[in-house]
């Protein structure tokens, strides 16, 4: 058995038989209940532990998703008296010495200096003795923990073009791969200074958002107001390298020098000009990265991962790309996911595991407790128990008559997505639900709620169903909406015509699926809201205690609860 770690931004633990199957997969902040949880995920490992009965000694090998010390929390990307000793490195050499940062010794100067700096690093010692673990310890780097993380998960056993870009991680900001035959072969990579992840926190930061978590919002935003000056404005700062796998930030800014120069650069554009001109700007940089990246590996599969492949509208173009025969996008795709990837890795060249098609992300811990909690007769709860078919029915109508409705059922989702384990559902018929149901989660969006959906009936919804269709199932890119979608569910249509759907089926997601049968019988119209069982700033519900507080705060109107359908008393 293979553990993997993530010990820095979005922690978390997998666990990963010598096969290559995934048994485990969850991250520290369902259970701290602190968003995006940094450090040693201590109580992630328990619940692993626990949740599959399994015994410390039976765990062989320790995979870490970062070789060096991992970077102290973006929160710190702007001041300066909270930066760790690669950021000082970084800051340091980028203030007086730029260019060199793009050089392969520097790169490798970074990797040596925070490696020395990993290996003994006490809490990990003492976190894995407390849990009983004595397995021998490896540190993958970082982009090849993601690179593993898409190829590994991907099923593309033939072949793929792998590509990881984030902020930064070991020294590189993004990297290309060639998978074939259950290797992967590095065969390009980007300097951190060139960061496309910093590029996103900068305008992030700029448009008055936390850079940390609230990079979607600008994707949102950027449908609002086209502006090609403010793309002009931004070109002066970043560019394509001709026909390389390489992307320029032309002055080399770093961090704080970053954020005052894009500024002076946008100055006078609104946050809306910014988001459009950013977006196209990313979107034309990595387009650019996966055409050099196919012509280098001549494989016509696309494997990613990385934070910025969080950014729905530019999968869409990588999707819309004729050369692009499928594409993946790994579930979990920031650096939560990287404990997967180093112990896929691990799986993959010590023990010969192949890729695999993942088929579903409920690799987490159950609700628990949901007898004790539900059972007893209450002054305050109604509680009706039913077989799947019976609470399908009962959602379906409730929804229908326009309840808001919780769904906490089996275990909990891997990633950053509700996958409707830990789900909240709505019809989509009223445009007006951006507002009033963002309100009552105390969030500020500007992308309508996705959409959920049978995935034999996505084409009526949706363009480009078949081709996006893999990485749909996970709600990682945006398609096309029809004129079916815009008047039948006008909810669900962002204002550029696209919607980032969730497709399911009956194998993988039983209940869902009889819950959008029933609807369509109900109302004629197969796709549902399906948006995250959260409060703003508060990780998605990992326990049936927290949702039942959620239900009785007001925040969902009903609430199935496995086998429960759960109301409050008028």
């Amino acid at each position: 058995m293979i553990l993997g770690v993530n010990d820095g931004h979005d922690a978390g633990v997998a666990l990963v038989a010598p096969t290559g199957e995934l048994l485990f997969a969850a991250n520290e902040e369902r259970y701290t209940g602190v968003k995006q949880q940094w450090g040693v995920p201590s109580q992630s490992l328990q619940h692993a532990l626990d949740f599959l009965q399994l015994d410390p000694k039976e765990i062989t090998d320790v995979a870490f998703g970062f070789r060096g010390l991992v970077e102290t929390e973006l929160s710190s990307f702007l001041p300066s008296d909270r930066v760790g000793l690669t950021r000082r490195l970084y800051t340091m050499a980028t203030r007086f010495a730029g260019p060199l940062m793009a050089s392969e010794i520097a790169t490798k100067l970074i990797q040596l200096t925070s490696y020395a700096g990993r290996r003994n690093r006490g809490i990990i010692n003492e976190t894995l003795a407390h849990h009983g673990i004595t397995a021998p310890r490896q540190f993958i780097a970082h982009h090849q923990a993601h690179a593993a993380s898409a190829y590994f998960t991907s099923g593309f056993s033939e072949g793929a073009t792998v590509i990881t870009i984030d902020a930064g991680g070991d020294g590189l900001s993004g990297s290309l791969w060639r998978g074939r035959q259950g290797t992967i072969e590095m065969l390009d990579s980007l300097p951190r200074i060139h960061s496309l992840g910093d590029f996103w926190l900068a305008v992030t930061h700029l448009c008055g958002f936390n850079p940390d978590r609230h990079g979607g919002k600008i994707t949102g935003l950027a449908a609002y107001k086209e502006c090609p000056e403010a793309l002009t404005a931004l070109k002066t700062l970043y560019e394509a390298a001709g026909d390389r796998f390489l992307v320029r930030n032309r002055k080399h800014l770093f961090w704080k020098r970053l954020v005052t120069e894009m500024g002076k650069a946008l100055e006078g554009f609104d946050r809306e000009q910014i988001a459009w001109g950013a977006q196209r700007l990313l979107e034309e940089l990595v387009v650019h990265l996966v055409e050099v990246g196919l012509t280098k590996t001549g494989e016509a599969r696309v494997a990613v991962a990385g934070g910025v492949f969080a950014n729905v509208k530019l999968n869409l173009e990588i999707l819309r790309l004729p050369s692009v025969h499928d594409f993946f996008v790994h579930p979990h795709m920031g650096d939560g996911g990287v404990a997967m990837g180093a112990a896929l890795d691990v799986a993959a060249r010590k023990y010969g595991a192949q890729p695999r098609k993942i088929e579903h992300v409920f690799l987490g811990t159950e609700a628990g407790g949901t007898q004790e909690l539900v059972d007893p007769d209450t002054d305050s709860l109604v509680v009706e128990k039913g077989d799947l078919a019976h609470l399908a029915a009962r959602t379906a109508s409730l929804i229908k008559e326009g309840k808001v409705v919780g769904v906490v059922r089996g275990r909990m989702e891997y990633g950053p997505r509700a996958l409707t384990n830990r789900s909240i559902l709505y019809h989509p018929f009223d445009p007006s639900v951006m507002d009033w149901l963002n309100e009552r989660l105390d969030r500020t969006e500007f992308m309508p709620f996705a959409p959920v959906i049978a995935e034999e009936k996505a084409a009526q919804f949706f363009d480009m169903s078949d081709k996006g269709a893999f990485a749909s199932r996970f709600m990682t890119v945006c398609l096309p909406s029809t004129s079916r979608a815009e008047e039948e569910a006008p909810a669900i249509v962002h204002i550029d015509g696209t919607a980032r759907p969730q497709y399911v089926d009956r194998k993988n997601t039983p209940f869902m699926f009889a819950v959008l049968e029933e609807f369509e019988k109900l109302t004629g119209v197969p796709v549902l809201i399906n948006t995250s069982f959260n409060r703003h700033e508060q990780p998605i519900v990992a326990t049936a205690a927290q949702a039942l507080e959620e239900l009785q705060r007001g925040v969902v109107d009903a609430l199935v609860l496995e086998d429960r359908l759960v109301t409050t008393k008028d």
